[in-house]
């Protein structure tokens, strides 16, 4: 270590949010940062690596786990974006020395793994649900991996602090909370070109995924509402995609649009535009940016208070709904404006750029004390 310096090493997934991720830590130049992309898209990254020369591609194979290895023992401070089952796996081989590990949240990160930690831990009855090879490789992956992985992180980076204390919950720890966030709110906005919601369409959900509770919202909007029900189920199960769309239109008629193929950002973006409230029920913290950019917008947003980014809204005094207990009566009346200007004043104080980068300074140069102590 440089006297007065510290070394940060940053390893991304190949992802939508990894540019926008880097371009923000780029910011901050107090101490040198470098950042891997696990990627087999050499071609997709080559202008993000020809205009910082800190970023390295590297194949996401069984064969590079070698070479992270011995990356990973030059830096002080390495942050894994997010806890991915190859970055777990290299951890689990490391034998830390005078380092700090952050696993930076993604949301499926945390929530596979609590599921796998609290699902029946009778192998006979798993195989009822699964094949054998399925049930293996499950229980190596969270089960052995995982575990190992997790006791070796020193600070869980999630921006709500729910998730850390549902994570100590259900595993013992010895990592410490730290929050932060990305992308931000200026990234989130760059495809609208209206700066509030101009229709009174319904957005229901994020994905074709169980986790919706498509069903449950279904039952508690009136069939004759006659207004357009927006339902995103361009990604996840098929067979629940399905299913969601047979429901949808035996209920809604004409009035159900089930969205099926994949929409460019900018599209999709007019899209939310034209949705005044947006219903997201997952127990699951899911579909944060959407949700954002629906506030941000003037949306009326229904969210389950099972969630823990319910708690995490209402601390930062951002007006949401609940949907087990408000739906119902609320899904017929709008926002009204001084409540709209007052979401996207406190939107903008948590999730503004400058916010991140204050935030960041701070946590690096605390890292920076821990490290010289």
């Amino acid at each position: 270590m440089n006297q007065g310096q510290i070394k940060i090493l940053h390893i991304y997934d190949d992802d939508k949010i990894t540019e926008a991720s880097i371009r923000l830590y780029n910011e901050l130049n107090k101490f040198p940062q470098t950042f891997i992309i696990l990627t087999d898209l050499s071609d997709k990254w080559a202008s993000l690596k020809e205009q910082f020369l800190n970023v390295q591609l590297i194949k996401n194979n069984p064969v590079n786990e070698i070479l992270l290895l011995k990356m990973i023992n030059e830096f002080d401070v390495v942050y894994f974006h997010p806890l991915s089952f190859q970055k777990a796996k290299i951890i689990s081989k490391i034998k830390k020395t005078n380092q700090l590990f952050i696993w930076v949240l993604w949301g499926y990160d945390l929530y596979n793994f609590l599921d796998a930690l609290n699902s029946n831990q009778n192998y006979k009855t798993q195989l009822e649900k699964k094949s054998l090879i399925k049930w293996f490789k499950d229980f190596y992956t969270f089960k052995i991996i995982y575990k190992k992985a997790i006791r070796k992180i020193d600070f869980c980076y999630f921006l709500i602090d729910g998730d850390y204390f549902l994570l100590r919950e259900n595993f013992k720890i010895n990592a410490k909370w730290i929050s932060n966030i990305y992308p931000t709110i200026e990234y989130y906005l760059q495809n609208l070109t209206n700066s509030t919601v101009s229709n009174n369409k319904i957005l229901i959900g994020n994905s074709a995924t169980p986790s919706n509770l498509h069903s449950q919202v279904f039952d508690c909007i009136d069939s004759n509402i006659k207004r357009e029900i927006i339902c995103p189920l361009n990604y996840g199960d098929p067979n629940y995609k399905n299913h969601i769309i047979e429901v949808g239109h035996k209920k809604f008629g004409d009035y159900f649009n089930p969205l099926v193929d994949f929409m460019p950002l900018k599209d999709y973006m007019s899209l939310l535009e034209n949705c005044s409230h947006a219903i997201m029920p997952h127990e699951r913290q899911q579909a944060f940016g959407t949700i954002v950019i629906m506030l941000f917008l003037g949306a009326k947003v229904f969210l389950s208070e099972k969630s823990t980014i319910y708690n995490w809204f209402i601390q930062n005094e951002i007006t949401i709904f609940s949907f087990e207990k408000d739906l119902t009566n609320e899904i017929d009346s709008f926002l009204d404006e001084n409540t709209v200007l007052k979401n996207k004043k406190n939107i903008e104080k948590v999730l503004s750029i400058q916010s991140f980068i204050e935030k960041e300074t701070a946590i690096q140069e605390n890292f920076y004390k821990l490290l010289t102590i």
